[in-house]
């Protein structure tokens, strides 16, 4: 019997049933401090995936905009970390 890893195995799961939103969510999530760093992470109060656009609470109004200002570098980011151009879009709440 293979052994596969736990997320070898939801990714092909995800895939197969045609549904990544719940997957990539779940690996955006993990790697946000990993591609922003702790100065993002700290003013980062929520993120969630809908219909390939990336939500982000973002609590500091100035940040908030310079966030806004390279938003084109933030989804190339994200989508060269989930391995395709999945995220269509970036709002910041």
């Amino acid at each position: 019997m293979s052994e596969k890893k736990l997320g070898d195995i939801l990714k092909n799961l995800y895939r197969d049933k045609g549904n990544k939103g719940p997957y990539y969510e779940a690996k955006i999530k993990a790697k946000w401090e990993e591609m922003f760093g702790p100065i993002i992470i700290r003013y980062t109060s929520g993120i969630r995936l809908e219909n390939q656009t990336l939500f982000v609470k973002i609590t500091s109004a100035p940040l908030k905009n310079e966030l806004a200002m390279g938003k084109e570098q933030i989804l190339r980011t994200v989508n060269e970390s989930l391995g395709e151009a999945y995220v269509d879009k970036i709002v910041f709440l």
